[in-house]
């Protein structure tokens, strides 16, 4: 946490990769080790593969994008975590994707996850006015997608960025923009399943079967068949909380970011890529540490700076 971003890494166990070897001595008389028995190899290459995955993920090197553009061009993507604010950029079809992260203030009334306007206008305004040029992006519209909900302070963050980069020509005046919210649980808890024909019985639905419920709400299932999975896919319940947005596009663009699981290609994802990111780049920087150490920036490396009053 100490050397929080410049040395990143990812933990090994050394008993469980040396549970797949044992010593073998050669005609040389020189020690080498051997996978123990042919039929551990199929889980010795799983265990080095995902070991790979990870190694590349932490140091925020993306395999693949992809093929297809979004019907919305540029997502952000924000969630809170034990006080600390994370950010996921995501551009090109998922070709640049950033992450970073800021304190979030606390307040004692309440859980942490409320994110004031002034951090919000700052972090979005800062990063878009340097990566839009950098990465010679020309984008139509702009998403800001919330895991859970979405608090007023953040929308009219959102809402002060995007009028200074529009005043300062980032990006065309037209521009789309919008919030949506992922809520991974909900009261309602929807379901999809799919009739077996011919039988009084149910199946898991196909990976990306989705509900319109109404113009500004619907469910997508981003788990399902061919995959395997224990008890009956889970999906997510989207809700549009600001913009005029288009509730179907929306929730295919969520479907098609859930197929970039970088930590698993061969599996499915429940997430969409920019919360799954989130939830794992998040959870190793906000694991209970002295809290003597804790330091995740410095305000001076703020390129601008916002002075908002909060309601």
């Amino acid at each position: 946490m100490l050397y929080y971003p410049d040395i990143k890494f990812q933990c090994a166990l050394a008993k469980n990769i040396d549970n797949f070897y044992i010593k073998a001595v050669g005609q040389d008389g020189q020690i080498r080790y051997i996978v123990k028995q042919q039929e551990d190899i199929k889980d010795f290459k799983s265990y080095m593969n995902y070991l790979a995955f990870a190694m590349l993920q932490i140091n925020r090197k993306w395999l693949y994008a992809l093929k297809d553009p979004l019907y919305y061009d540029l997502y952000i993507a924000i969630d809170v975590h034990d006080k600390i604010a994370g950010f996921i950029f995501f551009y090109k079809n998922g070709e640049e994707i950033i992450f970073e992260t800021h304190d979030a203030p606390s307040n004692t009334n309440q859980r942490s996850e409320k994110l004031t306007k002034e951090l919000i206008a700052r972090v979005i305004y800062n990063r878009l006015k340097k990566d839009i040029p950098h990465y010679e992006l020309d984008p139509t519209s702009i998403i800001l997608i919330r895991d859970g909900r979405t608090y007023t302070s953040e929308k009219a963050g959102f809402d002060a960025a995007i009028e200074k980069l529009k005043d300062n020509h980032i990006f065309n005046k037209g521009i789309v923009t919008g919030i949506a919210e992922v809520h991974k649980y909900s009261s309602i808890s929807p379901r999809i399943v799919t009739e077996i024909e011919g039988f009084d019985q149910y199946e898991n639905p196909q990976i990306g079967s989705y509900r319109i419920l109404n113009k500004r709400e619907g469910i997508v299932c981003n788990t399902g068949y061919p995959f395997k999975l224990r008890g009956t896919a889970k999906p997510l319940y989207i809700t549009i909380f600001a913009g005029d947005l288009n509730i179907e596009w929306l929730l295919e663009d969520i479907f098609a970011q859930s197929l970039l699981a970088f930590a698993a290609p061969n599996k499915c994802s429940r997430n969409p890529i920019i919360l799954k990111l989130l939830d794992d780049l998040l959870e190793p920087i906000t694991a209970p540490v002295d809290e003597k150490i804790v330091k995740l920036g410095d305000e001076e490396d703020f390129i601008e700076e916002f002075e908002f009053q909060e309601n």
